[in-house]
């Protein structure tokens, strides 16, 4: 078992009622939280592994610091060996893929804008984006060729099977697939569940 904890984006806590100051500092609190807060279940043979989400380098900074590692989102492989780097070997890094199997580039690339319409427009993922080498236009007008194929992995099978494994030849311990579906539909498409799925 793995605990996964993050702070969301403003955006995302704005929508939804909740305040949004100091992440950063919120997550530390937190972490020491659960380290001391009563548990009056068993306890487990083991303290469970607890990474958080983290993509600016401050938060990443507390993951090195006080979790057990780090998970990612919407970063192309060439930036999870930085994170590696930046983290070293002894904690977990956790890449996020979202995947399309989808081979029409037209139809994939109108789909992957529909899904990403609101981080190329929430600021830290901007800021993100702009952290990771991709400029003003690349965030503009759903975002560019290059950003959307940078970020989303989208075509056949091989194809789809070779970005996951450029994760982890650039240090991710795993690697968890979104699959998003060209119709832009919010549930999975469970067809590239299956195709992604050991055999």
């Amino acid at each position: 078992f793995i605990l996964g904890l993050g702070v969301s984006a403003g955006p995302f806590m704005i929508r939804n009622g909740l305040k949004y100051a100091k992440p950063v500092t919120f997550m530390r609190d937190y972490l020491a939280g659960i380290k001391t807060g009563p548990f009056k279940a068993p306890l487990p043979p083991r303290e469970p592994l607890v990474v958080i989400a983290g993509l600016l380098p401050k938060m990443l900074r507390l993951g090195a610091e006080a979790s057990d590692g780090i998970i990612t989102a919407l970063m192309p492989p060439a930036h999870i060996a930085r994170l590696r780097a930046e983290l070293g070997p002894n904690h977990l890094l956790l890449a996020q893929q979202m995947v399309m199997l989808e081979g029409d580039a037209g139809k994939a690339r109108t789909g992957v804008r529909a899904f990403m319409r609101f981080y190329l427009n929430a600021p830290p993922y901007q800021r993100n984006f702009k952290a990771m080498g991709f400029s003003d236009d690349d965030l503009r007008g759903g975002g560019s060729d290059h950003l959307i194929d940078s970020i989303i992995a989208w075509g056949d099978e091989r194809h789809l099977h070779e970005r996951i494994a450029q994760h982890y030849a650039a240090g991710a311990d795993h690697v968890y697939v979104i699959p998003l579906t060209a119709a832009g539909d919010r549930l999975p498409d469970m067809g590239v569940v299956e195709a992604l799925a050991p055999h």
